[in-house]
């Protein structure tokens, strides 16, 4: 119910105000290249921010993976799925989201 509750907040928040999609469309549209930017530069920054580099492409890797097995164990539809009429403002699969 909780996610429900937040799912709303959101979907009343992004088709209330037009400006705050832009913006969005536009960070999520880019954070890959943003994320593996960041991960090049901190591991060409120094043997110590390498390490961190090294781990925080590893933490990505692990996560993708655990979130993997869980939306294939967990059959949970995403909100825009439960709920059609919601303003989707981005596109997404319908696959089963548990993990986002």
């Amino acid at each position: 119910m909780l996610d429900y509750h937040v799912f709303h907040w959101a979907n009343e928040l992004a088709a209330r105000h037009d400006s705050f999609e832009d913006p969005l469309k536009a960070y999520v549209q880019a954070s890959e290249v943003i994320f593996a930017l960041g991960l090049v530069a901190l591991f060409l920054a120094g043997p110590r921010l390498r390490r961190a580099a090294v781990a925080a492409g590893l933490s990505a890797g692990v996560a993708l993976i655990v979130a993997h097995f869980l939306a294939a164990a967990i059959d949970r539809h995403r909100p825009f799925v439960d709920h059609p009429l919601a303003h989707n403002f981005l596109a997404h699969a319908s696959d089963p989201g548990f993990p986002s």
